[in-house]
Parts: C-alpha cells; sequence; structure tokens
C-alpha cells in the first residue's frame, strides 16, 4: 500500500485497509514512535550516508554497526571473516545490535546481512523501528562495480551470483516496518522520505520525531 511517493508499509501484516482497523493502525504507528531508527537494505544503498543526516536532523545519536564492531575488534569486517567466519560475526554482530538498542533511541545503520540472520531481525523488529531502504536491481547493478570490493560476502562473485544474494536478501528485508526507495545518488532525498515517516509517527502518537521535540526544517541544508 502506497502511503506517499517515496515509502510504503512493507509487512502487510501491520496494515489494515478496512475501516474496522482504523484505530489499531494508529496504535501500531504510535508505538513505534519513541523506539531507536534501525536502517536496514543491501550494502550500497547508503544506509550509512542516510542515517548519519537522519540523526544529525532529529539530535539523535548514530551507531554504524560495522564500525562499532570494527573499534571494538581492532579488525575489519573482512579480515573478522576471514579469520573468525561468518557464524561468529553474525553473533558478534547480533550481541553488538543489542547492546546498541540498550542504549535507548538512535539511529542505527546495520550491515548489509544483519537484518537476514533470524535472531537478529526478530530483535530488532521488537525493539526498534525497521526501516528497509530499498534500490531496486537496475540501478542497483550500476553501483556493484563501485563498491569496496573488500566486502566479504563480494568476494569471488559474479554479478549473476550477487543478484541471486540480492533476491534472498530482499525477502528479509520485506519484514521491515516501512520501506522506503531511495535514490542512489541523493542520501539527502532518502534522509527527507525517512523524515515523512517519523514526522506520520508523530502525528499518531503525540510523541515528537526528535530526542527534544524539533526537527530540522531541512537535511542537508535543503528545505
Amino acid at each position: 500500500m502506497n502511503m506517499s511517493a517515496g515509502w510504503d508499509m512493507a509487512s502487510p501484516g501491520y496494515w489494515h485497509e478496512d475501516e474496522a482497523g482504523a484505530q489499531m493502525n494508529e496504535r501500531l504507528l504510535g508505538g513505534f514512535a519513541l523506539r531507536p531508527i534501525a536502517l536496514a537494505g543491501f550494502m550500497g544503498v547508503g544506509k550509512s550516508s542516510v542515517g548519519a543526516l537522519l540523526a544529525d536532523a532529529l539530535g539523535l545519536k548514530f551507531f554504524d554497526v560495522d564500525h562499532v564492531i570494527e573499534e571494538r575488534c581492532a579488525m575489519s569486517v573482512q579480515d573478522l571473516f576471514a579469520e573468525r567466519g561468518e557464524p561468529e560475526f553474525r553473533a558478534l554482530e547480533r550481541s553488538t545490535v543489542g547492546e546498541i538498542l540498550d542504549k535507548g533511541r538512535s539511529v542505527i545503520a546495520l550491515g548489509g546481512g544483519a537484518f537476514v540472520d533470524s535472531d537478529t531481525r526478530e530483535m530488532l523488529l521488537k525493539r526498534s523501528l525497521v526501516i528497509h531502504l530499498h534500490l531496486p536491481w537496475r540501478e542497483m547493478r550500476g553501483v556493484i562495480e563501485s563498491l569496496d570490493q573488500g566486502r566479504p560476502v563480494l568476494q569471488g562473485k559474479t554479478l549473476a551470483q550477487i543478484y541471486d544474494l540480492y533476491l534472498q536478501r530482499l525477502h528479509a528485508y520485506r519484514e521491515a516496518h516501512f520501506r522506503v526507495t531511495v535514490p542512489r545518488t541523493s542520501p539527502e532525498e532518502g534522509a527527507r522520505s525517512v523524515m515523512e515517516i517519523l514526522e506520520r509517527l508523530q502525528e499518531s502518537s503525540g510523541h515528537p520525531p526528535g530526542s527534544d521535540g524539533s526537527v530540522d526544517e531541512g537535511i542537508g541544508g535543503v528545505p
């Protein structure tokens, strides 16, 4: 169900079309208003860029999960994958996400595979507002070559194999509470679309989008 030009409710089970469900819709929206905001999506869609702009506009702390892990372990994600393997990395990622959620309301940029892990996904859906930043494959494929080839899940993969990975992850991303289609060249536009969601939540709950009741009039200098 499209609710504006840039975003929609991603999970059909969360939204009720009939008039009798209208009040339930408002309760669902209001319940998200004070949760941490977690940005999910495929690598290269701009989660970190959009997240940093959004956190600045809202006056909230910003956490990039991959960067938090790298600082804690004094190792790159690529080296962690190589030395410890993906299962151990996902466990570390899961515990890191949990610790960030414990810190209270913030903006969180997830690694591309974090929301695919079922335990991490369940935790995020229960404790945060999950927004899927989506880039259609026809645009995503043009981004692939510019991605850092040090990304572990890209190592040795053909474009066809990366497309298969994209589809696999898209299945998990569809469980996010909202989906925003973001222009790859404009993180400001992506952040504005997320702000539209937060403003809708504010209207439904009476809680402010930011930590102090204010919303910047523009993101990245654009009103």
